[in-house]
């Protein structure tokens, strides 16, 4: 009898410990004091900075933070035959793959297997002119697809065609009018938030309900920026981050709040007094790689989850490199390199595992056979082995410790 009643006890004293919620945001801070939930501990950002000196890279193996990695070789064939990823969204076991190149979506299984194209280019029924982005719409359950012209195509998981929505934006010969939308995620079912890559707010708040603009902000003119993903959700809050910024925002229901910055110490540089732009798009090939070379760091792809935020930079436009910062320990590495591979590109960050991936061509500079399984050695010297074809891109997973 009195072991149950002690049972009941730590029982109810767990549950309480697990449903206890992050902490608060006061003055822009948040305690550094972990908190569990869902079973998985919790840690913020500490002051909301995370301090990186890229003059001193630091060394680390990928098993300091994972204990192992699957390769998921995606299927090539005459219906699936991808040209440059643009875009990887993992739902319910299918991977939805957005082919920037030939401007098309793609569904996989969670093996690889090719399943369907969803959407086709065209004027019809269901069609889209420019295909710029994907997305899988957690308050209507569809799959979407941004046309660069300012429409949103639904579909059901099926691939069915529901419906295009109003038209986001406006056929202009003016470029101080929105005429071209590239990223976007929902905030609710009927707000959303568009990337605008050439217009001169780049963050665009748009009503549905309304039919209508309703904010307009993150204002830069020096540049057309539309090649690079600018969103990440974590823990059911949407960022936005700009790959000439170290500042990263939450994404509020009716504006930028921010979120946490990365201070690079003297590197630290502000990017609506950078010169380097200043008649860029005129310059030659040779030229534009010489100012590239001039900006200490560009952000490329970033993400977190409860313990960890992880980025990948380019760095003085020639090198890529990493910042892996611990939210438990209140520390980051700049790492260069990592001790078993050339690059590690976290594309999409879970508390299960990191989601990336490269062209097969590229395998060997994510993977060496010698860290991997026996299952996946052997996927990786069958598709090192495949030369002379052209074979499509590979998932890696990396699964945390």
């Amino acid at each position: 009898m009195k072991f149950s009643y002690l049972f009941c006890l730590l029982f109810v004293c767990a549950s309480c410990i697990q449903n206890k919620p992050p902490a608060k945001a006061t003055n822009d801070t948040v305690s550094a004091e972990p908190v569990v939930k869902d079973s998985v501990v919790y840690y913020p950002i500490k002051d909301n900075r995370i301090a990186v000196d890229l003059k001193k890279p630091q060394q680390a193996s990928l098993f300091d933070y994972f204990s192992h990695i699957e390769l998921i070789p995606l299927e090539t064939s005459n219906k699936a035959l991808i040209g440059n990823v643009g875009k990887i969204i993992f739902h319910q076991n299918r991977f939805y793959v957005f082919d920037e190149q030939q401007r098309i979506l793609l569904v996989f299984d969670e093996s690889g297997k090719y399943i369907q194209q969803i959407g086709r280019g065209g004027q019809g029924p269901g069609e889209y002119l420019i295909l710029g982005d994907i997305f899988i719409n957690p308050f209507n359950g569809y799959v979407e697809l941004l046309d660069w012209m300012g429409w949103i195509l639904r579909y059901d998981l099926s691939g069915k065609f529901i419906e295009r929505t109003a038209r986001i934006c406006k056929p202009s010969t003016d470029r101080s009018t929105l005429t071209a939308v590239h990223y976007f995620t929902a905030i609710s079912e009927k707000k959303y938030v568009f990337f605008a890559g050439a217009y001169h707010y780049r963050i665009i708040y748009f009503d549905m309900n309304e039919g209508a603009i309703v904010r307009e902000e993150f204002s830069y003119d020096k540049q057309r920026v539309m090649y690079l993903p600018c969103f990440y959700e974590y823990h059911g809050q949407w960022y936005f981050y700009f790959r000439y910024s170290n500042q990263v925002y939450e994404i509020g229901h009716d504006s930028l709040r921010n979120g946490y910055v990365y201070d690079f110490g003297k590197l630290t540089y502000d990017m609506n007094k950078m010169t380097y732009f200043d008649g860029y798009e005129h310059k030659s090939l040779d030229e534009g790689r010489e100012i590239m070379g001039r900006i200490p760091y560009r952000m490329s792809y970033q993400g977190q989850n409860n313990r960890y935020v992880m980025a990948e930079l380019l760095v003085s436009g020639e090198k890529y490199a990493n910042v892996m910062y611990d939210k438990s320990m209140q520390e980051s590495k700049y790492v260069e390199k990592f001790d078993e591979v050339d690059r590690f590109r976290p594309y999409i960050v879970t508390n299960e595992y990191v989601l990336s991936y490269c062209k097969h061509g590229e395998l060997p500079d994510y993977v060496s056979k010698e860290i991997l399984d026996e299952q996946n050695r052997q996927k990786y010297e069958k598709l090192i082995n495949t030369v002379g074809e052209e074979l499509n891109p590979v998932i890696i997973k990396y699964y945390f410790k």
